[in-house]
């Protein structure tokens, strides 16, 4: 908020966050807006497949699906991840990745030994910006073709009961147990996954338009309350 304010009073170009340790970045456009993380992530694939032809790219299952879309525009193999800096890691020296991100703002790139780079993030996006010769909002607006919740959590003590029931509920859909419970759709999709350390179920909804994601948030709100 402090570098929204910023970006209006001085009429900045960019705005860029870190979180306290400096492993999360989150990047601002000329109109103080953030840019999703999943974007950013496409963003970034698109510049690195010109240089590494056919590379993997990573990306947590609680991402938009714009992010796998855009790494396969460019020619890239979207590998789709679990959530957390340890299961990307590892999974990135498995597969050899060149590059993952999650919704969480973190990236990782194989050059920096797989480990976080928001230096490297930066750098890469104000490359494309001057490259392009556009402002940032020109540069990610098109790309914003669906709606996210955002991560919601509930306080849920049996966990993996309320997944069980979520399965059977969904169960026309296509189902995943990468991490959790991920139910596809051809216009929605969502993402039920327990946390490891407290009674905690946390919620990602995306859907074609925000009216839909918003019924369908509350229809799963409801189902997991129950």
């Amino acid at each position: 908020q402090q570098i929204q304010e910023v970006i209006k009073n001085e009429k900045a170009d960019f705005g860029i966050a870190t979180d306290g340790d400096g492993d999360r970045i989150a990047f601002l456009d000329e109109k103080a807006q953030v840019i999703p993380p999943p974007i950013i992530l496409g963003l970034v694939a698109q510049a690195l497949l010109k240089k590494y032809p056919g590379a993997r790219v990573g990306y947590d299952l609680r991402s938009s699906r714009v992010s796998k879309e855009m790494i396969e525009e460019a020619g890239g193999v979207a590998v789709e991840t679990k959530v957390g800096h340890s299961n990307i890691k590892a999974l990135m020296k498995e597969k050899d990745i060149l590059f993952a991100g999650e919704l969480s703002s973190h990236y990782y790139f194989r050059e920096n030994y797989n480990f976080e780079s928001p230096v490297f993030i930066t750098a890469q996006l104000l490359v494309i910006r001057s490259e392009l010769g556009k402002s940032f909002s020109e540069i990610w607006e098109t790309r914003k073709k669906y709606s996210q919740s955002g991560e919601i959590n509930f306080k849920i003590e049996d966990k993996e009961a309320v997944l069980k029931k979520l399965a059977k509920k969904y169960a026309d859909g296509k189902i995943s147990e990468l991490d959790g419970l991920k139910v596809d759709y051809e216009d929605w999709w969502f993402n039920a996954r327990p946390s490891n350390t407290e009674p905690v179920l946390r919620l990602n909804v995306e859907a074609m338009d925000e009216q839909q994601m918003r019924q369908k948030l509350a229809e799963l709100s409801d189902f997991i309350k129950q």
